[in-house]
């Protein structure tokens, strides 16, 4: 998706720390509920840390973003 892409354009830096995914997607994700996913295995792929940080590639967090929209779909799509 073109918008989703914009995304990494608007974006500083080629990493997103977690805490910033609301702000990185404009509120379309909670940092909360990635850290409940990711302990579920069903995160964005390629999680680094360092120190008590924890940070995506934003090709990653695009890419996710795009598996897991729901377009005029009913459901939740993070069990699939």
């Amino acid at each position: 998706m073109q918008i989703l892409k914009s995304l990494k354009e608007n974006w500083p830096s080629p990493l997103v720390e977690r805490s910033q995914l609301a702000v990185f997607s404009g509120g379309l994700l909670n940092p909360k509920t990635m850290r409940n996913l990711d302990a579920l295995k069903k995160g964005i792929p390629g999680k680094m840390r360092l120190n008590r940080k924890v940070f995506y590639p934003v090709e990653n967090v695009i890419q996710w973003m795009e598996e897991h929209i729901n377009e005029g779909k009913e459901g939740d799509t993070y069990g699939k």
